[in-house]
């Protein structure tokens, strides 16, 4: 089975420069956002075809700073594991720092709309997965996931709420709120 590819640039890059959005310093490196959990937080994404079990697993992307990475793994996990029909596709990814391993697991049809919500109808990347999706709100899963994260929870919340939500504008509005519970808590 051949897994689904994306812009090579992406593969073979660090992620610190990807987002035409994102502030820099002069060194080109994104700057964190005030409150935003392990900015300087070096983490790898890595893919594991679970078609083939007898690849190893692979680094996909590196770079600094949590969101960064959850962004990241999030595009991944969206577009390659979630397929648009709420199937697993043939491709996971974990993200691996300091402090352990990532992955993304919860409900499957909060995944399928979440990735209908990021990516549309899209079923191929030509950009890479992170810049084929819609900015403000992978940026949004991957602040709510960090902070998930520093309070020792995982991302099953991320896809109940997607699940609950009514639409894509109640999600985002759901998960401001689930940002500032967790900041606040």
């Amino acid at each position: 089975m051949t897994r689904l590819r994306q812009n090579r640039n992406e593969l073979t890059h660090s992620a610190k420069n990807k987002s035409s959005n994102d502030s820099h310093s002069p060194s080109g490196q994104r700057q964190p956002t005030a409150g935003e959990p392990y900015p300087e937080e070096e983490w790898v994404v890595w893919y594991v075809d679970t078609f083939d079990r007898d690849l190893p697993p692979s680094s996909e992307v590196s770079g600094r700073g949590l969101v960064k990475g959850l962004e990241q793994l999030w595009a991944r996990h969206l577009f390659e594991t979630v397929r648009p029909d709420g199937q697993s596709g043939f491709s996971s990814f974990h993200l691996k720092w300091r402090r352990g391993r990532v992955e993304i697991d919860g409900d499957r049809e909060g995944g399928k709309r979440l990735r209908g919500w990021m990516f549309g109808k899209k079923e191929y990347s030509y950009k890479g997965y992170a810049a084929e999706a819609e900015p403000a709100l992978l940026n949004q899963v991957a602040v709510a996931h960090a902070h998930l994260i520093e309070k020792g929870l995982k991302a099953e919340q991320i896809l109940a709420t997607a699940w609950e939500a009514k639409d894509g504008a109640d999600f985002a509005n759901r998960l401001d709120d689930l940002i500032k519970k967790q900041a606040c808590a």
